[in-house]
């Protein structure tokens, strides 16, 4: 049992070697070894803290904070000598998720601001900004080769980018529940969704049942936009198209464009002008 005296602990994340156990605590991110269980350090300072995420090669540790106003930023610290190392900052909402990718040279973090920040992880700039528009970002994860970053989004959009050219390649969605995890495979995506719609934690007291579905990878290493290619009902990119897979079904008229929109199963709802809404039905 790990133990640290008089302090509230949440959200325990393994070193990558496992060698460690990084934790929240209400006086900053607590420390333990592994193997003894004995509690190595205490660093970071008394913030509202929300995430932490080890790099790869386990040198660097990103703890997201959240600011009054609702703004999110990131520190980043050295994992061995708990040195604050830089500030990323820009996002204009809570962070939801932190990864880093295979190689560890890169950062990219998700907020409710509806955006994907990608950082380098050596200089510490930002070199793209991906914009998911119609709903908040709920996980993210780089693909084994570090090229492609998969997103979730809460209307139930599965998006895929270009990490070099910041451009999205592929789109597809799913019914129902809540995304657990994300796995890439040579030529298809395979998500786990629970049966529940809301990201809670699973326990004894709180089964859930998970349901694997795959989605066939494109040649999504191109980089230009012209390939994109989204599966199930939903509105193409331009919202010019109401779409089944690669199929064009009904074409929207200029006056009727979508200026929101939302999709439950096999129907899309949209709306346009002041207060009309259009459903559509497949």
């Amino acid at each position: 049992m790990l133990r640290c005296e008089d302090r509230y602990i949440y959200r325990p994340t393994f070193s990558p070697d496992s060698q460690v156990i990084a934790a929240i605590s209400n006086a900053g991110i607590e420390w333990w070894n592994v193997a003894t269980g004995s509690h190595l350090k205490t660093f970071g300072s008394i913030e509202d803290i929300s995430i932490v995420a080890f790099s790869p090669n386990t040198q660097l540790l990103a703890a997201a904070i959240q600011e009054p106003g609702g703004l999110g930023r990131i520190k980043l610290f050295d994992a061995t000598t708990a040195k604050h190392l830089a500030l990323l900052q820009g996002h204009k909402g809570y962070v939801v998720d932190i990864i880093f990718s295979p190689d560890s040279q890169l950062i990219a973090i998700a907020s409710k601001d509806r955006t994907i920040r990608i950082w380098n992880g050596i200089t510490y700039t930002c070199l793209h900004i991906l914009e998911s528009p119609e709903d908040l970002i709920t996980k993210i994860k780089f693909s084994p080769d570090g090229r492609i970053i998969a997103s979730v989004s809460q209307d139930k959009t599965i998006r895929l980018w270009n990490v070099t050219t910041g451009i999205q390649l592929q789109m597809m969605q799913y019914d129902k529940g809540f995304v657990r995890e994300i796995t890439f495979l040579p030529d298809e995506l395979v998500v786990s969704v629970s049966d529940d719609e809301l990201n809670s934690f699973w326990n004894l007291w709180n089964p859930m049942t998970l349901k694997s579905y795959s989605y066939p990878i494109t040649d999504a290493h191109q980089d230009t936009p012209s390939n994109l290619v989204s599966f199930g009902v939903n509105l193409d990119a331009d919202k010019t198209w109401i779409t089944k897979g690669s199929e064009k079904l009904v074409r929207i008229p200029p006056q009727y464009r979508p200026t929101a929109w939302a999709r439950r199963e096999s129907t899309i709802f949209f709306s346009y002008g002041s207060s009309q809404i259009v459903r559509f039905q497949v």
